[in-house]
């Protein structure tokens, strides 16, 4: 009998503990990230300048580059100095835009990413997602998930408070996300991913059943955990339906629109877009067709047949709900 599994994206190594940033470079060569040091580190130029003074000493091969803020111009930016370089690994020192932009720049230039968290303001730290600023507003995009992670809960102490309890709502938000998905599979048939409502729900019980505080290191350890599963739960379902921040759930269908006409091979009727949904571009500049992701076919695009907005004859109707299984003791009267 076969044995049917799946291979779940993940760090290859993830170091949460006090005074984790000082031995970097040793858990990079220890893991066979990058044994020589030849590293493209981006950082911001307020923290990141003390922290480079801090950790510059044990790495003196890498390259430092400073990242001017979070829009996808600063990253492709980014991505172009870094290709004047060989290296074996990108690391995303900082908080939420500095890693979300070194996200986008490594997998631009085809390099691994290490995320080290400055702060626990989100879970975007191991997501598959790099939330970028664009002249459309903010788009989120496709991009592979961190081999590693590395988080000093000293630096995390440095931080405002205000970062933390963001963390924390961005962690127990996970529980109404996981029902609001359990709803929508209710209402509307969606298809639920039990391993990513699981690891994410998981993730928010553990913060909100934890007796610590803010200050407690064992809190802080928790919740840093909690995050990087939450972000391992996007990856399992595909999208960042774990995860509530992105967006609103929509229980209505959202249909592309047709800018630039529908391919040869299919009408722009016959393609229906779930409206949660991460792509290499932003919604706004997607074509209505499968084609969306640099040419690559992404989940996110489906036939309209396929759509539980629709009926079989392809007209609008009312959500089909799955039938009910048969149960087995359905003739066993009582």
């Amino acid at each position: 009998m076969p044995v049917l599994t799946r291979l779940i994206p993940s760090p290859v190594v993830v170091d949460i503990r006090p005074g984790a940033l000082d031995d970097l470079a040793c858990v990079l060569a220890d893991e066979r990230i990058s044994q020589s040091g030849r590293l493209a580190i981006a950082v911001s130029g307020g923290s990141g300048a003390r922290l480079r003074e801090r950790v510059a000493p044990s790495l003196p091969g890498a390259d430092w580059f400073e990242v001017g803020g979070g829009t996808i111009d600063d990253a492709v930016r980014l991505a172009g100095a870094m290709k004047a370089g060989r290296y074996d690994a990108v690391v995303g020192l900082g908080g939420g835009k500095i890693i979300d932009c070194a996200k986008f720049a490594a997998a631009r230039v085809g390099l691994p990413l290490v995320a080290v968290a400055t702060n626990l303001a989100h879970d975007g730290l191991c997501s598959p997602v790099a939330t970028l600023d664009n002249d459309a507003g903010r788009g989120s995009y496709g991009v592979p998930n961190p081999i590693a992670v590395v988080i000093d809960l000293n630096v995390i102490r440095e931080a405002p408070v205000r970062f933390v309890r963001s963390g924390i709502g961005d962690a127990v938000s996970n529980i109404s996300a996981v029902a609001d998905w359990e709803l929508s599979h209710r209402v509307n048939g969606e298809k639920v991913d039990g391993l990513a409502a699981a690891m994410a729900r998981q993730a928010g019980e553990a913060v909100l059943r934890h007796p610590g505080g803010v200050g407690d290191d064992g809190f802080l350890q928790v919740l840093a955990e909690s995050l990087v599963l939450t972000g391992i739960a996007m990856s399992v379902s595909g999208d960042s339906v774990p995860d509530p921040a992105p967006a609103t759930r929509s229980t209505t269908p959202s249909t592309c629109s047709t800018p630039s006409g529908p391919p040869p091979t299919a009408s722009s009727a016959d393609w229906a877009r779930p409206s949660r949904c991460i792509c290499a571009v932003p919604t706004t500049n997607r074509p209505p067709w499968p084609r969306c992701c640099a040419g690559t076919v992404f989940r996110c695009c489906r036939r309209r047949s396929d759509s539980p907005w629709t009926s079989s004859s392809g007209s609008s109707s009312s959500p089909r709900r799955p039938a009910p299984a048969a149960s087995p003791f359905s003739n066993i009267s009582t």
